[in-house]
């Protein structure tokens, strides 16, 4: 698109109203002054800046939920399209600004559309102020105080961690299955001194924990 200079800054940025207005009249407004556009205008590149607006071309009268809905946070580019009768209407409550830049289409081009990053819509867990993903681990508990066999889980699983609370009074036999007594993941020995011992080893067929003595620990897993 060849660009068409507006008159000052100020109109580069409308303001999207809760009204149906002919884009002429919002670069008006902005830019507090009266426009003298050529007849052959047919681009322009619209960049959404925080709402939802509406926009027809064909001189009518778009609603909040009448129109081509145009996304925030989304630049268009739209082009061969009759500037003098285009309306927009913001979606919302609030005014909606919108950046604009008009001009003429050259032969070849089409109307296009780019998503950019956003702020307020970043994906959740994304820490802006230090740019990384946070990842917060999540697992379920058992707590076992007795001389007992627990299925804690029945199927595949990821085993975190044991925390004994307690000197343990008898050995602890950590086993993959949901039967039988057969040590096959690990076994913390009787006598074994307070603390979190981490395996962070999946399971496939369930989690099986066997004390042998009352024990107070808790096993950590998802």
């Amino acid at each position: 698109m060849i660009y068409y200079a507006l008159q000052n800054a100020n109109s580069s940025v409308i303001a999207v109203t809760g009204t149906a207005t002919l884009l002429k009249s919002l670069l008006d407004t902005a830019g507090s002054v009266t426009h003298v556009f050529p007849d052959s205008l047919n681009g322009v590149d619209l960049y959404v800046e925080d709402g939802d607006i509406r926009v027809l071309f064909d001189d009518q009268t778009p609603t909040a939920s009448k129109g081509i809905l145009l996304k925030k946070g989304v630049y268009y580019h739209f082009r061969h399209v009759d500037l003098f009768k285009m309306r927009l209407i913001r979606t919302g409550s609030s005014n909606v600004a919108v950046g604009v830049q008009i001009g003429f289409s050259s032969p070849e081009e089409i109307t296009t559309s780019s998503n950019v990053a956003f702020a307020s819509e970043l994906q959740a867990g994304e820490d802006l102020t230090n740019d990384v993903i946070k990842v917060e681990q999540r697992f379920s508990y058992n707590y076992i105080s007795t001389a007992t066999t627990t299925q804690v889980k029945s199927g595949a699983g990821f085993l975190h961690a044991i925390v004994v609370g307690e000197t343990a009074a008898g050995s602890i036999k950590v086993i993959d299955n949901t039967s039988g007594t057969t040590t096959n993941l690990g076994e913390l020995k009787a006598s074994i001194v307070e603390g979190t011992y981490v395996f962070n080893c999946s399971f496939a067929t369930g989690l099986r924990i066997v004390t042998a003595a009352a024990s107070k620990i808790t096993v950590i897993y998802r």
